[in-house]
């Protein structure tokens, strides 16, 4: 018996080490590409791209029913080797003042998502979730 116990913790032990080690796979050049992404209930879609180095090519937001553009970013975002995402960017809309945002979130690189929260100065945190699309 107690030799199945501590094969069983020895087993146990080993697959956790190696989940932790899969785990920690991420890259901040796994954001390259062309990601769309949604406010949780927003009828609003951002469509972002990114370098291998994390910061913004080009991106455009727009109303999904209208399809006119509501602003553009300019930033970056970077990812830690366990998946955390963080961004600061500039959300600059087709009018008024161009507002700074900060996103912290995590990524499932396997699966091509990035899901956190965006927020601005003063300004209340909304959920977010990005789809990568093509890279």
């Amino acid at each position: 018996m107690k030799i199945t116990s501590i094969t069983a913790l020895a087993a146990l032990a080993i697959m956790s080490g190696a989940c932790v080690a899969e785990a920690a796979q991420c890259q901040t050049r796994l954001l390259t590409g062309m990601w769309v992404g949604q406010e949780r209930n927003d009828d609003e879609y951002c469509i972002v791209q990114f370098r291998r180095s994390g910061w913004v090519v080009q991106a455009s937001c727009f109303n999904e029913d209208t399809l006119i553009s509501t602003g553009t970013w300019n930033g970056r975002f970077t990812t830690t080797r366990d998946c955390s995402v963080s961004g600061n960017f500039d959300f600059i809309p087709t009018r008024g003042r161009k507002i700074n945002i900060v996103f912290n979130g995590t990524m499932n690189p396997r699966r091509g998502i990035m899901t956190g929260t965006m927020s601005s100065r003063g300004g209340e945190r909304v959920r977010f979730r990005f789809v990568q699309q093509w890279n």
